[in-house]
């Protein structure tokens, strides 16, 4: 049968309507319909469910809602409804819709919160020409494969008579189950059903029904939107935990950035994944899959700001080694890193503080001065055992990205360590202070360090500076792309510094300091924490932060290790009362 794809716009509209008639519409409820609002009113954690949760030791008695828990005590934080991320909605769209269905449109990504896309994906809503991209999203894909024969006999798994079909209602219930993360109720399919119907006679062309139909479901809120509200839970009255469905998607979308499969939807069905040894089932299965790989490096791009290298400005008759591809080159490098860390190794995370190793192609290799790779494929290299590089810290893109489009800058550098690294809060500057650093006078010649003293000096600005500066002097050997350097001025640099009174020379010595403070890997679970259940931490959350920090230390800090603690723990499994 024909499909009649050029009478798309009025049709696509219909179907629009009639379906946020059923379920409403995502809008932008602001007045000038411009910023996004928030979503979810008061703050979350602001009361909940408390009491002995399993898995949660020394967590006794209950917390009226709204009070201050006292110590030992956990309150679970309320839920939220939160907004797909750009990447995760088109790695949605492709599994839902097969190998080919990708999305090119451009979608709202979320604001960063506290770090975090995910914490700014719970926080705002979306306005209406986002709402309009989601359409666009939608019909980008679905219009070419119905117009194919074997793709659409692929998804929808039969050749309709009418819409009338009963294998119209089987398919949307199915697919529903996949889109929406839940089996439909049955009004649901229902209003669906009856969708199909309306468009039919319009259409004149069973398929291009079925077709808006499976759009407007890719548009809905339910789609969208992941909307965790938790249920009461049988096994201890006066306690939420989130449903199985709602699990399953909580796993999925951390540990894949997709929708559940059809194997965590079923484990969802069974109600596995509603107890501790069911969760830690189904994140091991999801954790061995390389696909966890994309997740994992996304939440580490997130916390150590990686993601932000394509807004890099540099001047490149200053820094010609910034090419074109530079920044996708050197973005590589880490993320691999990472993996190889992480995924590869099985080994402590903070060995990427300090390791011999790293990942190079042929233009990073010209700018380490690494001998010649031929290929713009990065393979393993090993640096300089004696050499001031090493480590994430000294790469092309954490140099780059903490510095200016000119000139390095040991103050960017000093507070991403403090403040990433440390979880150490740095005051911002007061109102109406230079933050911007005096050039050289004609002629005078000085060094980073010595243009930085005037921090020391100015009364106004030597607090702060002090805990920044002295940490990002000691990467002055290195310039705002990562070019390795012994002189700067005609004069030879100086990268000796102070942490918190304990001297170090250079890169290396501070970076093993780092390593070795207690706080690095409680910093690194806060991190975490904050990524997984896309919220800050709450105070009546702080007992589970200190367990998992240290199930953390006696993994020997092993990220996926800590993954798995995370997911089984009460602060990802248990909800508090919805605002």
């Amino acid at each position: 049968m024909a499909c009649t794809y050029h009478r798309r716009p009025r049709v696509a509209a219909l179907a629009l309507a009639v379906w946020l008639g059923c379920v409403g519409v995502v809008d932008d409820p602001s007045p000038a319909g411009g910023a996004a609002a928030p979503a979810g009113g008061a703050p979350r954690g602001a009361g909940g469910a408390s009491g002995n949760v399993p898995g949660t030791a020394g967590a006794p008695g209950a917390t009226t809602p709204g009070m201050m828990p006292g110590p030992g005590v956990f309150v679970a934080a309320a839920p939220a409804m939160q907004r797909l991320s750009e990447v995760q909605f088109k790695n949605a769209v492709r599994d839902l819709l097969g190998t080919g269905a990708d999305v090119t449109t451009d979608l709202l990504d979320a604001t960063t919160l506290k770090g975090f896309r995910s914490i700014g994906a719970a926080e705002f809503s979306v306005a209406r020409k986002d709402a309009e991209n989601y359409e666009a999203a939608a019909y980008e894909v679905l219009l070419p494969l119905f117009a194919d024969e074997a793709q659409r006999m692929a998804l929808v798994g039969c050749a309709p008579s009418s819409v009338a079909d009963p294998c119209v209602r089987a398919f949307i219930d199915r697919f529903g189950r996949r889109a929406w993360r839940r089996p439909l109720a049955k009004e649901e399919g229902d209003q669906l059903f009856a969708l199909a119907a309306k468009l039919g006679p319009l259409v004149e062309d069973t398929w291009t029904s079925v077709a808006y139909t499976v759009a407007a479901m890719l548009q809905s809120p339910h789609f969208v939107f992941r909307v965790d509200r938790g249920e009461p839970d049988p096994t201890q009255p006066g306690r939420r935990r989130y449903t199985a469905f709602e699990m399953a998607s909580r796993l999925s979308f951390l540990l894949w950035g997709t929708t559940p499969d059809s194997a965590g939807l079923d484990a969802a069905t069974r109600g596995d994944v509603l107890t501790v040894d069911g969760v830690r089932a189904e994140a091991t299965r999801l954790l061995a899959s390389r696909r966890a790989r994309a997740a994992i490096v996304t939440f580490f791009s997130e916390h150590t700001r990686l993601d932000l290298i394509d807004e890099v400005q540099k001047d490149t008759r200053i820094f010609p080694a910034w090419t074109l591809t530079m920044p996708q080159s050197a973005k590589r490098e880490v993320s691999r890193l990472f993996e190889d860390i992480v995924f590869d190794q099985q080994a402590d995370i903070r060995e990427i503080l300090d390791t011999r190793a790293t990942y190079a192609n042929n233009e990073l290799a010209r700018l380490y001065g690494l001998p010649v790779i031929m290929s713009a494929t990065h393979q393993k290299v090993m640096l300089d055992e004696m050499g001031p590089r090493g480590g994430m810290m000294t790469t092309a893109a954490m140099m780059a990205i903490n510095a200016g489009i000119t000139g390095t800058s040991p103050t960017k550098r000093g507070k991403f360590i403090r403040t990433h690294l440390l979880c150490q809060e740095v005051p911002a500057p007061p109102p109406g202070a230079n933050t911007i650093l005096a050039e050289p006078k004609p002629g005078v010649r000085q060094t980073m360090r010595q243009r930085v003293d005037e921090h020391r000096t100015n009364v106004e600005c030597a607090g702060c500076h002090a805990l920044m500066d002295p940490l990002g002097l000691a990467f002055e050997n290195f310039d705002g792309v990562g070019v390795q350097r012994t002189t700067e001025a005609g004069m030879p640099i100086d990268a000796s510094g102070e942490l918190d009174g304990t001297k170090f020379a250079g890169p290396r010595e501070l970076l093993a300091l780092i390593k070795a403070r207690p706080g690095l890997g409680a910093c690194f679970v806060r991190q975490a924490f904050r990524f997984g259940t896309a919220h800050q931490e709450t105070p009546g959350e702080q007992l589970v932060l200190d367990a998992l920090a240290k199930k953390f230390t006696a993994s020997g800090h092993k990220l996926t290790q800590l993954m798995l603690d995370l997911v089984t723990s009460d602060a990802f499994r248990f909800a508090g009362e919805p605002n």
